[in-house]
């Protein structure tokens, strides 16, 4: 893709991404980074490593209103971005419960998996203590798409972190 052309992509769950990658850019260096429109960071394919480093240099508050987008990077794991904005969301610790908690409640198996195997498994204990009734629940009384993706081993793993 030419960076030159105008062009509209979205986010795995349909979330519009509009300008160019050049355009980015060059607001960046012409106001700054820290002025750069948050929505303009958020990757539009699973290869767009050049947002992501943007995304690294960003203050924790400025990237806040965009939580969610991010995490929908997280469906799948082999995706190329995926680990760097694992990385990036790392940092919000406790903030990331409520959003946590929200893909919990979606029928999106593939995505649960990765947030557990990936996220959530590098989350520090104590974050993991507040979603420990999520994880309990999640092991008692799987939903379908829980127990197609076969998530007791991982689940275990992350009750034992939180003291169950």
């Amino acid at each position: 893709m030419d960076f030159e052309e105008e062009s509209q992509q979205t986010t795995p769950l349909g979330f519009m991404n509009t300008g160019t990658l050049s355009e980015t850019l060059t607001t960046g260096i012409k106001k700054g980074v820290n002025n750069i429109n948050i929505n303009e960071l958020i990757p539009r394919d699973k290869d767009d490593f050049e947002r992501v480093g943007l995304l690294k240099k960003q203050s924790i508050e400025k990237l806040k209103p965009i939580l969610p987008e991010l995490l929908e990077w997280l469906q799948d794991g082999n995706w190329p971005v995926a680990e760097p904005i694992e990385n990036v969301l790392l940092n919000f610790e406790e903030e990331l419960i409520p959003y946590i908690r929200r893909i919990f409640r979606t029928n999106d198996g593939c995505w649960k998996y990765f947030l557990l195997h990936g996220l959530i498994r590098k989350l520090p204990d104590y974050t993991l203590k507040e979603l420990k009734a999520d994880l309990n629940r999640m092991l008692n009384a799987p939903t379908e798409d829980e127990k197609q993706e076969e998530l007791n081993d991982i689940l275990i793993e992350l009750l034992e972190r939180a003291g169950s």
